[in-house]
């Protein structure tokens, strides 16, 4: 799909084949920056077969000088030990929410001294900050110890208009961050 959609080398797909059958497919994408992959899709007839996929994008990955590849599995994913065997580990557990677009009655206006706004570029500092002050621990170390590796490990959505961002902030502090 690649040569039909103007991704520009974001996205990089390996597929596994068997007697001209289609045995599974492993997908990766950019973060905000090059240097590190997202799996996105991942799917195989087994945990060998998901190993293999695996482990090609970790070859192509460092053929691209790619520093690291990050991948999200359902806690009930058949593929969390292959993922293991390619050389992934977990540090982190998390609860991906969604908001079906169903209105719901409004809460009212955060408390002072509490102020609500989409998210602004200049926040970086201040977000990192903030990262810095109530992340886990396991968590820091894995997705980054600078606001550089921050910036890159931090995922991207295709298409911008999918994602929304704001922050609840005082006068000179960020305090919350919703993605």
């Amino acid at each position: 799909m690649e040569q039909w959609l103007p991704l520009r080398g974001k996205r990089h797909t390996w597929v596994s084949t068997e007697d001209d059958r289609f045995c599974g497919i492993v997908s990766v994408k950019s973060c905000a920056t090059p240097t590190t992959w997202r799996v996105d899709y991942l799917q195989a007839d087994d945990e060998d077969r998901c190993v293999a996929l695996l482990e090609m994008a970790n070859s192509a990955a460092a053929t691209h000088s790619i520093r690291k590849i990050q991948l999200r599995l359902p806690i009930s994913s058949p593929f969390i030990d292959g993922a293991r065997r390619a050389g992934f580990w977990s540090y982190v557990r998390g609860y991906l929410y969604r908001y079906s677009g169903d209105r719901v009655q409004r809460t009212t206006a955060p408390p002072e001294p509490y102020s609500f706004r989409p998210r602004a570029r200049g926040d970086d500092y201040r977000l990192f900050d903030l990262y810095n002050d109530t992340g886990p621990p396991a968590v820091r170390r894995a997705e980054g110890l600078t606001l550089e590796e921050w910036q890159e490990n931090r995922e991207q959505s295709s298409w911008p208009e999918q994602r929304k961002e704001f922050v609840l902030y005082t006068q000179d502090n960020l305090a919350s961050w919703l993605r």
